[in-house]
């Protein structure tokens, strides 16, 4: 009776830790990895502690204050830049994040490495805005967009940003240039 208890939670404990290490890298609707809607700045230190966390304390040419976050893992490669809503504020949650590492995924595998095809046949397509170098899709389900590039796409769609640009023109194998996810806080909505 003892060795089938002992089994048990050894079994419990290999399931628990599988799915906190699922966890750190899951893409979700107001969630990247350990990061939700309402962490707050101050506890990126504790989260990432294995990870090197840099803030970005810049003024644009126009003078805004910019305060991003970046996380490195050990190796020096970039894994998120986070957006806080307000500046000079540990206590501030994120308004977005891009998400520069192809180690975080949705349940359906969709990350930085996927392809336009990768989007539309597992999430609803918001709108397709069409700017000078890039296209940009936003992915209703998971509340987060992405750019393409418009070297991708037909030759007739590159050059402008008048352009109506539907998801039929958009190739399948196009490749995801840029993935931001967008936190909503319950008193936005």
């Amino acid at each position: 009776m003892k060795k089938i208890f002992t089994v048990i939670l050894v079994l419990i404990g290999l399931v628990s830790c599988t799915n906190a290490e699922k966890n750190k890298f899951l893409l979700a609707k107001n969630q990247v990895g350990l990061v939700n809607a309402n962490t707050p700045v101050y506890e990126l230190e504790h989260l990432f502690k294995n990870d090197s966390v840099v803030r970005m304390d810049l003024e644009d040419r126009f003078r805004t204050k910019i305060q991003d976050v970046e996380v490195y893992n050990k190796e020096g490669e970039k894994l998120l830049v986070l957006e806080p809503r307000k500046a000079d504020d540990s206590t501030s949650t994120f308004k977005q994040i891009q998400v520069a590492s192809p180690l975080f995924v949705t349940e359906k595998g969709f990350g930085t490495n996927s392809t336009f095809k990768d989007i539309y046949q597992n999430y609803e397509i918001g709108k397709i805005q069409n700017t000078f170098m890039s296209v940009i899709v936003t992915i209703k389900d998971i509340d987060a967009f992405v750019t393409i590039n418009k070297k991708q796409l037909p030759e007739n769609l590159r050059t402008g940003s008048d352009i109506e640009i539907k998801a039929s023109q958009i190739p399948d194998d196009a490749k995801i240039q840029h993935l931001w996810m967008n936190f909503s806080l319950d008193e936005e909505k």
